[in-house]
Formats: C-alpha cells, sequence, structure tokens
C-alpha cells in the first residue's frame, strides 16, 4: 500500500501538471486574441476602409461644402484611424470631435451626427435651427430661434418676415449661445405670446403672424402688439392667451376696416374694447 506522504505528493503533482495546463491554454488564448486584434487592426487600416464619399442631410442653411470642410472630415482618409481614440465612438462609429465643431462653429446648426457606414462612407445628418424672432440691439437686430439661441444679425427686421420682440435688456450677445436677458421671464413671454400665434395660425390657415410687427412682453401683466402698422393691442396677462389671440384674429379680419387705427384692449377680457385713434384736423 501507498503511504500517506506518496499519495500527498502524487495530488501535488496533478495539480501543478492541471495548472500549468490552465496557464498554456490562456497563454494560447491570449496569443490568439493577440494575433486576431493585430489582423483585424491591419486589415481596418488598410485601403478597403478609406473615404470615398461624404453625404450630408438635412442642411438648409449651410452648403454641403461648408459643413464637410467644418467637420474636418476628408475623401481619402482611413475610416476607422480618422475617428479618433474615443471608445465610445469607436463603439458607435461616430465622429464625437467634427460634431463638435459643426455645433460649435455653426449657429443654425442645433445637433449634427458625423458617423462612417462600413466600408467607405460618411454620413452627416444635421438638425438646423429656425429662425423664430428678432431683437433690436445696438442698431442691428439679432435672429433667435425658439429657444433664444442667436443666429445671425439682420439690418431690416421688417425684411426679416420675423415679429420683433421689443423690452429686453442683456448686456452682450455670442452667436450660438442663447440670450442672457436681465429678466429671463420676458423673453419666455415673448416666445410663448409667438409660440400661441403660429399654432393659431396653422389651425386655421390665416397667417396674422406677419402682420405683427413688433411683441413688447417688458410688463408680463400687460403685454403689447403692434399689429399692421395701424393697430395697437393690449393682451394684458398671459390667462387665457389662446383665447385673446383667437379673438384678436376674429376682430381684425371681420369686425375693422382697413382704414381702422386704434387701441385694441383685452384687459377686461369678457369685453375687448376698440378705441380708434383720433384723427389730426
Amino acid at each position: 500500500m501507498k503511504s500517506t506522504n506518496e499519495e500527498s505528493g502524487g495530488g501535488a503533482r496533478f495539480r501543478r501538471k492541471k495548472n500549468a495546463g490552465r496557464l498554456i491554454s490562456r497563454l494560447k488564448f491570449l496569443l490568439s486574441a493577440a494575433l486576431v486584434t493585430a489582423a483585424f487592426i491591419l486589415l481596418a487600416l488598410s485601403p478597403l476602409f478609406n473615404i470615398r464619399s461624404i453625404q450630408v442631410n438635412g442642411n438648409r442653411h449651410y452648403k454641403a461644402e461648408e459643413i464637410i470642410d467644418i467637420s474636418g472630415v476628408i475623401t481619402g482618409a482611413n475610416g476607422f484611424k480618422t475617428i479618433g481614440s474615443s471608445v465610445p465612438d469607436l463603439f458607435r462609429l461616430r465622429y464625437g470631435k467634427a460634431e463638435e465643431a459643426l455645433v460649435k462653429n455653426c449657429p443654425y446648426i442645433k445637433n449634427a451626427t458625423v458617423r462612417y457606414v462600413i466600408p467607405s462612407n460618411i454620413v452627416i445628418n444635421i438638425v438646423e435651427r429656425e429662425p423664430f424672432m428678432v431683437v433690436p440691439y445696438l442698431g442691428t437686430n439679432l435672429v433667435t430661434d425658439e429657444e433664444g439661441v442667436v443666429l445671425d444679425t439682420a439690418e431690416n427686421a421688417d425684411k426679416s418676415g420675423l415679429p420683433c420682440v421689443k423690452g429686453l435688456t442683456f448686456g452682450q450677445f455670442n452667436l450660438g449661445q442663447a440670450l442672457k436677458t436681465d429678466d429671463p421671464e420676458v423673453l419666455r413671454t415673448s416666445i410663448r405670446v409667438i409660440s400661441a400665434i403660429r399654432d393659431s395660425d396653422g389651425e386655421n390657415g390665416f397667417n396674422f403672424l406677419r402682420l405683427v410687427k413688433y411683441i413688447d412682453a417688458s410688463n408680463t401683466n400687460g403685454i403689447f402688439l403692434f399689429v399692421d402698422s395701424r393697430l395697437t393691442v393690449n393682451l394684458g396677462d398671459m390667462q387665457d392667451l389662446n383665447y385673446k389671440i383667437s379673438f384678436l384674429k376674429q376682430i381684425y379680419a371681420k369686425n375693422l376696416k382697413k382704414s381702422d387705427r386704434g387701441y385694441l384692449d383685452f384687459t377686461n377680457r369678457k369685453s375687448p374694447s376698440f378705441v380708434p385713434e383720433e384723427k389730426k384736423p
């Protein structure tokens, strides 16, 4: 019979062989993985994956050539190599730096997606901001979207075709950034009024917003509109705003003559009143 020491020694040798076998298996696996990874990298960096075409979608304000130039993506470059070292970008096949460059340098661009489509195509999808209103500023006018982001400047507010918002006070502005006004509530109120008029126009097809020359919400309890260069409207506060706008459009279309000028007061919600402008003798 084998002694206990002999049995113990045999078990130890067996465990050492087993552990050695596991180590060799792991080394083989790691070596195989390294070889596969190296082969993949070599293949990925081959001319097969060079960029041959760049497609731009959703652009209206900017030309496709401008967007491609600002993105920094060029044909002939390797699609994988130019993605960069960002792990999330590699997994998503996205060009994060190009997307950031487009949003930073193009005020009208709200969102940009630059994606690599294997093996050789780049697709740039653009979401642009829409001009919404103009805000007077030191002899010029700032064109903003519905979030108050400054998109451009315009010399003539009337020619812009957008409602002009007065009563906002702010120190400075930056293209592509939202206005930082002294009283944000005034800006929010102005945007809500314009949005309400646009929604109403969409429902009945009567483009009333084009007649609104300016909005002054500097006093949010007494919001003024100047309509068709002849009608001053006091909407009062924001309560029942949709009703007031609907009623205002009805009065303008059916109750006022083209020659009528004056002041329309909605502060008495039950009975809006019209005060004709006194004619000069």
